[in-house]
């Protein structure tokens, strides 16, 4: 009888269980013209139940218990709908659902770089924002570094600074890469020695977006930023799990593998990227010496997010990079040097850092923000037969209050930053290290005064152990004429304190490279920007932006090479007795709709050194550069995208000019379920400099090397596999 009863219970059981349980299908569409709507996220509110369209935007969801359920259904580009259903479901049959799409006038892009966390038509500083699609575009074209998106954006440009090993310099507006500060969600990482291959080490694949501030920036976050800011904004995770892997195979022996997994609950989240990226070195053109390094780089990023009450977020992360960068003699990569193949370029890294994070509501309207960093950087630096090598400690802290009120947003605060670098006194007969510490206290308010307009004023005062006070202000201002036409206009000051690490040096292996003499002083500059933008919109489904800019840097006491030591095969660095200036304009158009995506944006850039008459031109500046993008997203999951750049003749250090130039690419993906398939061809033209003439100079026991203004690798193809799960 027990027996009975209690298998007469699990049937009981088994069945109400059952009848709990229902199923959903569904196909996703465009409310306005029935497309089907591929990637949509539908998901039953309160749980972490769901589904994703697929490329039939076909859903379904298992397991929907009895009762009322709501279910919210959202895609980027259309506005997030949620309807009820009572289950189990009268009519079972697979419904429409209809999302309409969010008109592009809507769109809202938050801006974290000038502290406000303002929307960016209503911040009076310049900021152009790489957004999450044109990063994630990038992840699967160049999934080991950002670089080349970089080299997109005008006035920006990716210098190509060693020949074998392949590093980039990042330039703003034609100054050296040295006065570009690179922050990480708002934390100077990469000053001074720690600044060496800093943009190659930074992969995109757990990046927001990018903003990019151009012009003397120094009141915002301190020093090097004398040519603007770029600062990487990380993700953040969010109730719905990602997870991502991404597989990259290269024409040109590379091989990349990279994973980012997020998520939270009410009171904790998580962030994780792993990449790797293994490639061998390449001799494209046949002389012997490498056009692309062997190269070996592994980078490990977890961070925790815990959230309490009032707002409250107190953020922990690390991240571990290691690189190993193999160029020069082939014969000497392959096997080992020897007396008939001696040459060798090496450049081992290992840049270790961590970052703190604590954001906390105190009163309805004030923000308190505590951050900390501290990063360890060590290199090794192999350049034929000279070596360097040194290590880095750096720190960062940081206290601000943020007060939003109706009219002002006033954001006050203090920082303190240590610069200490060691080298390696076993290799040189030089002792170059240094010891920076910076103590700093800012002001800044975004005040508005009338519907129309908005003004930044900021104000900063460093002292630093060696060279002393710095005061800072800048002012800025936004009026918006129409709803649809604004002008900005700015200003700032810059400061750079003086090392040893610059683009000729790294050029040079650090050999014969002096220590900085006490009596250079601090490079210092004042800049200036004005642009108008306007917006045509045709209805909800395309607008035309039209910006342009122009602008004016000022850099007094430039930190130059001594000629008289050059001579001598010694570089000294002095400071010049007149300015560099560097003035220009940029022009960009930007049409836009739910399918295409156009963008052209031209440079000019007139940069001088007035410190020198007969040489007068700043070297690796082309005046002229034109950009060109063009991408369409068709409704079965296709992507298609072209590319072109042209770069006008550059003066080179040997005081010869280069030729100009024209580079092309295209990229082709499908999105099918929960993968995409990318072929992407960067260089289709196969532009190489050593088309236009010999780089490497001189015999293979003891080469030189001609000045590099072009791309040395040619044509690479690439096939991407990337799954989102």
């Amino acid at each position: 009888m027990l027996k009975a009863l209690f298998s007469t219970t699990c049937l009981l059981l088994f069945f109400t269980i059952c009848r709990g349980q229902n199923s959903f299908r569904a196909i996703i569409k465009d409310s306005a013209d029935g497309d089907l709507v591929p990637g949509a996220s539908i998901i039953i509110k309160g749980t972490k139940t769901g589904a994703v369209s697929d490329d039939q935007g076909r859903v379904y969801i298992s397991s929907v218990p009895n009762g009322e359920n709501t279910f919210v259904v959202s895609l980027i580009g259309y506005r997030q709908i949620e309807f009820s259903l009572h289950f189990p479901l009268s009519d079972t049959s697979v419904r429409n659902i209809l999302l309409p799409s969010e008109s592009i006038e809507e769109e809202e892009v938050t801006v974290t770089s000038t502290r406000t966390n303002s929307r960016i038509e209503n911040v009076p500083v310049r900021i152009e924002v790489i957004g999450q699609e044109d990063l994630e575009e990038e992840t699967v074209m160049q999934p080991a570094n950002i670089s080349n998106l970089l080299g997109e954006t005008s006035g920006i440009q990716a210098q190509t600074t060693s020949a074998t090993s392949g590093n980039v310099s990042i330039r703003i507006q034609g100054l050296d890469g040295r006065y570009t500060q690179i922050l990480k969600d708002g934390f100077p990482l990469y000053g001074g020695f720690s600044g060496s291959l800093s943009i190659m080490s930074i992969p995109p694949l757990d990046l927001k977006q990018a903003e990019v501030i151009k012009g003397s920036s120094s009141t915002l976050y301190g020093a090097d930023a004398i040519a603007g800011i770029i600062n990487f904004v990380s993700k953040a995770p969010s109730f719905t799990p990602e997870r991502i892997i991404v597989v990259n195979q290269t024409s040109r022996l590379e091989t990349d593998l990279g994973a980012f997994f997020s998520g939270r609950t009410e009171k904790i989240g998580y962030t994780l990227l792993v990449n790797s990226v293994n490639g061998q070195a390449v001799d494209v053109n046949g002389d012997g010496f490498s056009d692309a390094p062997q190269l070996s780089q592994l980078s490990f990023a977890p961070k925790l997010f815990f959230y309490g009450k009032d707002s409250a977020l107190f953020t922990v992360g690390m991240n571990v990079t290691y690189e190993d960068r193999i160029g020069g003699d082939m014969y000497a990569i392959r096997y080992k040097p020897d007396s008939l193949h001696p040459y060798l370029e090496r450049s081992q890294s290992q840049r270790d850092y961590s970052q703190m994070r604590y954001d906390v509501k105190l009163k309805d309207n004030i923000y308190l923000t505590l951050k900390n960093s501290v990063g360890l950087y060590d290199r090794s630096l192999q350049s034929g037969d000279s070596y360097f090598k040194g290590q880095q400690l750096n720190s960062f802290s940081e206290a601000s209050l943020f007060f939003r009120e109706k009219a002002n947003n006033l954001v006050i605060g203090s920082s303190f930053n240590t610069e200490d670098f060691k080298e390696d006194k076993t290799l040189s007969l030089m002792d170059r290290s240094y010891n920076y510490s910076t103590i700093g206290a800012f002001i800044q308010d975004d005040w508005h005064p009338g519907k129309h307009v908005v003004v930044e004023g900021g104000l900063r005062e460093d002292y630093q152990n060696r060279f002393g006070s710095y005061t800072l202000p800048r002012l800025s201002m936004l009026y918006h004429f129409t709803s649809n036409f604004s002008g900005r206009l700015g200003g700032g000051m810059g400061y750079k304190s003086p090392t040893v690490f610059t683009e000729i040096a790294e050029e040079a292996g650090y050999r014969n490279v002096l220590p900085i003499d006490k009596t250079v002083k601090p490079e210092n500059a004042i800049g200036a920007n004005l642009d108008f933008t306007y917006k045509f919109y045709f209805g909800n489904v395309a607008n035309l932006t039209l910006n342009q800019a122009f602008y004016y840097t000022r850099l007094q006491s430039p930190l130059v090479e001594d000629s008289t030591s050059y001579s001598k095969g010694i570089i000294r660095y002095i400071n010049a007795a007149s300015p560099v200036i560097s003035q220009g304009l940029e022009s960009n158009i930007r049409f836009s709709t739910r399918r295409i995506d156009l963008v052209v944006a031209y440079t000019y850039i007139d940069a001088k050194q007035e410190y020198d008459k007969s040489d007068p031109y700043l070297d690796y500046v082309p005046k002229n550069r034109l950009v060109g993008t063009f991408v369409v997203n068709t409704t079965n999951n296709w992507r298609f995208g072209l590319e072109s750049f042209y770069t006008g003749i550059q003066h080179l250090p040997d005081h010869t000019s280069s030729r100009d130039y024209f580079v092309g690419g295209l990229m082709v993906s499908k999105a099918i379920g929960y993968f995409t398939i990318v072929i992407n061809a960067e260089n289709l033209t196969d532009t190489r400099q050593t088309r236009f003439e010999n780089v490497v100079l001189g015999p293979e026991t003891n080469p030189t090397f001609r000045p590099i203004y072009a791309p040395l690798e040619g044509r690479v193809v690439n096939l991407v596999v990337r799954m989102n799960f």
